[in-house]
């Protein structure tokens, strides 16, 4: 993989920044990945498509510094893995012999669903600068993990996600309120 990538680049210089880079930030890139798709294949499938797109624009992106560089993976990583579960989930399902399923599943469980739907699209439709940090802290990062990745301060990642909060409960209880006719 790391040598189709190599092959995309022209000079000596950008194949040693690219395969520092990439050793630098694989292991992240697979661990946000699959922590998104929960599969290990498909989570390599993810690492190889960053790290092909990276190579693809390298002379614009190796610019960055190398904290920028390391988000810029991260961000693509988890976008990346995101495409591909909606691809995967809007699949058609193979015809399978109909047997009786399990027990329905309960009502709270089909709400706390569509909540957990509903906060993704808002999460999704907010500013980056609000969305990024929100998402990584979903997904487990401490604060100072985010700051590094984001190239921020600790105050700026929580202020962030302080606003971002808001943004998220403002427009939760938008929908809420009862619309006059």
């Amino acid at each position: 993989m790391l040598d189709a990538c190599l092959a995309l680049l022209d000079t000596e210089e950008e194949k040693q920044r690219f395969t520092e880079v990439y050793h630098a930030n694989k292991r992240l890139v697979h661990y946000v990945a699959y922590r998104v798709l929960g599969d290990e294949h498909l989570a390599e499938d993810v690492v190889q498509d960053v790290f092909l797109r990276l190579a693809e624009n390298f002379t614009k992106l190796s610019q960055k510094d190398s904290h920028k560089l390391r988000a810029w993976c991260v961000i693509t990583g988890r976008n990346r893995a995101i495409d591909l579960l909606r691809r995967r989930r809007e699949l058609p399902a193979e015809p399978e012999e109909r047997q009786p399923g399990p027990d329905p599943v309960p009502e709270d469980a089909v709400t706390a669903l569509d909540n957990a739907r509903r906060l993704m699209e808002l999460v999704a439709a907010l500013p980056d600068r609000y969305a990024a940090p929100l998402r990584l802290l979903a997904q487990g990062y401490t604060c100072p993990e985010i700051a590094a990745a984001l190239d921020l301060t600790e105050a700026a990642v929580r202020q962030r996600v302080h606003r971002g909060r808001a943004l998220l409960w403002k427009e939760l209880n938008r929908d809420a309120e009862p619309h006059e006719p």
